[in-house]
């Protein structure tokens, strides 16, 4: 019995005690930079990740949306939400050359 409380205490709370917490991860899942697509501008927009339609820092409106990258073209597309890229296979090919798109790619710099 004295082993089983020991083996749950290493389990339960050493983890804790390491500093691998939940909130460290999610804090940085929030500061993760991605690209949009502005309907408004017709540009994209690099921000930190949201619930789309996002905020666009520099309109102050909800109007960024998912993008994805093409690897042959080398540009980010848009693309729509994820549960209609789930259900039809074709909405996640670039519309120029027909490659599949990816979720991650470079990201655009700022232009001064």
């Amino acid at each position: 019995m004295k082993t089983f409380i020991t083996l749950l205490f290493v389990t339960l709370f050493i983890p804790t005690l390491s500093g691998c917490s939940s909130k460290d991860a999610s804090a940085n899942e929030q500061d993760k930079k991605v690209a949009y697509y502005c309907r408004e501008t017709k540009k994209i927009v690099v921000t930190t990740k949201q619930k789309t339609p996002a905020l666009n820092p520099q309109t102050g409106k909800k109007t960024l949306f998912p993008t994805m990258y093409c690897k042959q073209c080398k540009k980010w597309r848009s693309v729509p939400p994820m549960e209609i890229l789930q259900r039809n296979p074709t909405a996640g090919i670039c519309s120029r050359c027909k490659k599949l798109l990816v979720a991650e790619g470079p990201l655009p710099e700022k232009k001064s």
